[in-house]
């Protein structure tokens, strides 16, 4: 799979950069990743990851957007009230890199639905906030890069977080217990930030992912 001379152009510092370079691009451009969970983490990673020149992005989540999306949630306005996240996010990520392919899957979540349209995707990113999705998620074949993301919370008190990444296989109890519990927005920007990082680094050829990561925030 070949640049076109616009991507070549766009990304021409990442070409440039010799951990990258044109295989590395390619190998970006050549990849499917799915985002489960179009939340306070879920969103940024899919910013990033998009507009790093991912070939396919799929976004899957099913829930409309209401006034407590607001604060964490920074890409909605109010303008996108009550729509769902899917569509308006695919509307917005268009723009950011217009010869990517974004998908929607705007359906909650099973063990049939998600093995059926995750076979078309190279690595699923579990960013949803419900502990009870892990048994869906287990249900992937095995060959599956499933990345995990459980986050530690924060209190009145701590201005700092914990952000754990587990392939499938992986998955501890303790970062079960911990959850989702983001309370600060840009905390939770960071994290997402972080986790397509992780992901890119990954494709790109710079870093190869580990089974098991753990981030202070």
């Amino acid at each position: 799979m070949a640049l076109s001379d616009y991507e070549q152009r766009r990304f021409a510092s990442y070409i440039s950069f010799g951990k990258i370079g044109l295989k590395g691009m390619v190998a970006l451009k050549s990849s499917k990743i799915l985002i489960a969970g179009l939340g306070s983490v879920g969103i940024p990673a899919a910013l990033y990851l998009l507009s790093s020149g991912i070939g396919k992005l799929g976004l899957c989540d099913y829930q409309t957007i209401s006034e407590n999306d607001f604060y964490k949630q920074t890409i909605f306005g109010t303008g996108d009230l009550g729509k769902l996240k899917t569509i308006v996010l695919k509307e917005k990520l268009a723009h950011l890199h217009p010869n990517a392919q974004i998908t929607i899957h705007n359906i909650e979540l099973t063990c049939e639905n998600l093995v059926r349209f995750a076979a078309g995707y190279d690595i699923v990113l579990n960013c949803t906030n419900m502990l009870d999705n892990d048994a869906i998620f287990a249900a992937l074949p095995e060959n599956k890069i499933v990345l995990n993301v459980y986050c530690r919370g924060f209190s009145a008190f701590v201005w700092s977080g914990m952000l754990n990444t587990s392939l499938k296989t992986e998955i501890k109890d303790t970062e079960k217990a911990a959850g989702f519990s983001f309370v600060v927005g840009p905390m939770a920007g960071i994290a997402g930030s972080t986790l397509a990082n992780i992901v890119f680094k990954h494709l790109s050829g710079i870093e190869t992912m580990v089974k098991h990561l753990q981030i202070k925030l």
